[in-house]
């Protein structure tokens, strides 16, 4: 079973071990993460969903992440999940952006982390991922123009990740 900290608009601790998957109170919210991983090489990594998902199940998504755990920070958080997702451990994540989406109960924060790690070190977690690629810039700018990648646009990518990912 897996348990979240609830958290008020303003930040603010108000329920620690709520169970994942039970309604969350209007007006709190959980955190989620999610980061852009780029290889020292320029290439981006992206993930493919496993078939049995139930939201978004085979399509790509170029980030790892997902529910912060009660009792851990969002950057603990992010990096376990960037663990978990693809084996790859973060020496330093760049904090991209915060979201708020008050209809899924939800403080989003992005991040990006250049790697330097083997290619082939990528590990898919079971029941989560089932294929992997490191595209081109290029060919990732490509993707997400055609909106093949999950939770990515073109306003998102030039504006947030772009100095980053050009740099």
């Amino acid at each position: 079973m897996e348990y979240w900290d609830l958290f008020n608009l303003e930040g603010s601790l108000i329920e620690s071990n709520h169970v994942r998957g039970e309604a969350i109170p209007d007006s709190l919210y959980h955190h989620v993460v999610s980061i852009l991983v780029q290889h020292q090489d320029g290439s981006i990594l992206i993930m493919q969903r496993d078939f049995e998902k139930e939201l978004f199940p085979g399509k790509y998504e170029a980030s790892a992440g997902g529910s912060i755990l009660a009792g851990e920070t969002v950057a603990a958080g992010a990096k376990r999940e960037l663990l978990e997702e693809t084996g790859i451990e973060a020496r330093e994540l760049i904090k991209v952006d915060n979201r708020i989406d008050t209809q899924y109960h939800v403080f989003y924060t992005d991040y990006y982390t250049k790697v330097t790690t083997s290619k082939e070190q990528v590990k898919l977690q079971p029941g989560e991922t089932i294929d992997y690629q490191w595209v081109s810039v290029e060919n990732f700018l490509q993707l997400v123009e055609q909106n093949e990648i999950l939770s990515f646009n073109v306003a998102l990518l030039k504006n947030k990740y772009w100095h980053l990912i050009k740099g």
